[in-house]
């Protein structure tokens, strides 16, 4: 049914593009249309988020870089919200310097990280998901990337304990059981 699709694909690109009200509803309406008839066959981007098919009716879905352009100082306190998807928690005892900063990582600081990173993990997490990720900038500089297991060897302690995808939107709700 295309209303359910619709509330669907509406969720999905509210908890995935962290924005805080879900995409208008004409464009979402054309782009499910086109799904469900099987005319969908180039990306397109809405509400914040890459839209690609995948052949036989599926969809990759991912944030799109370009809109991650939230930029957020470490100037204290124990956690962060970044890009409206993202909790951070920063190390209290991590030494800070001045222009530390939490960005995303782009292709750009992919690049100058990817010799040092786990392959494993990196093959794991596709490039156009990689350069949305939220990375701590020391200056021009990637010093660290958790979801990557990137930490510059000049950071020294980890300055970031964790980031969690904690979207400000959620897709479900806590699991319960019916007896």
């Amino acid at each position: 049914d295309a209303d359910r699709a619709r509330d669907l694909l509406a969720a999905v690109l509210h908890t995935i593009g962290g924005a805080h009200y879900a995409p208008r509803r004409a464009r979402l309406g054309r782009l499910v249309d086109e799904v469900l008839t099987g005319d969908f066959r180039r990306a397109r981007t809405l509400g914040g988020c890459a839209i690609v098919p995948d052949g036989g009716g599926s969809l990759r879905i991912w944030r799109e870089p370009r809109a991650a352009t939230e930029t957020v100082a470490l100037t204290g306190g124990p956690e962060i919200r970044w890009d409206g998807r993202f909790a951070l928690s920063v190390s209290a005892t991590a030494g800070r310097r001045q222009g530390m900063r939490i960005a995303r990582l782009g292709e750009t600081g992919w690049q100058s990280i990817a010799k040092g990173t786990n392959p494993g993990i990196s093959r794991l997490i596709p490039g156009p998901v990689r350069f949305a990720l939220p990375a701590l900038w020391d200056g021009n500089e990637i010093a660290e990337v958790p979801h990557l297991g990137y930490r510059s060897p000049r950071t020294g302690a980890p300055v970031l304990e964790s980031a969690v995808f904690r979207p400000n939107s959620v897709l479900a709700t806590v699991p319960f059981r019916v007896v």
